[in-house]
């Protein structure tokens, strides 16, 4: 009766054994999908913060040497010393675009 004891708790190891690495392989095969699909969201997060930054350098270049340009009609203490232009191209529409930025 000792032997089959024996040979019953090997059968019952081995197969707990096998149960538990082919839990474990799913289990890991589940955790590699979570982590895929968190890199693609973090792959498309940095794809939308370098679009953005793009965005934001294009309008900078736009901006930044239109309104050192307008600046030069200012005097010391911030008054406009130049013609008010408030077609597309002046002041007023130059400072609605970098309140936008």
């Amino acid at each position: 009766m000792g032997m089959a004891t024996i040979a019953a708790a090997a059968i019952f190891a081995i197969v707990k054994a096998v149960d538990y690495f082919s839990s474990a392989s799913e289990r890991a095969a589940e955790e590699l999908a979570n982590l895929e699909s968190e890199f693609e969201e973090l792959q498309n997060k940095i794809t939308d913060a370098s679009n953005e930054f793009k965005t934001l350098r294009s309008s900078a270049e736009t901006v930044i040497p239109r309104f050192a340009e307008l600046a030069q009609g200012v005097d010391a203490f911030g008054n406009i010393c130049i013609r008010i232009d408030r077609s597309r191209g002046g002041i007023f529409h130059l400072l609605h675009g970098v309140h936008d930025l």
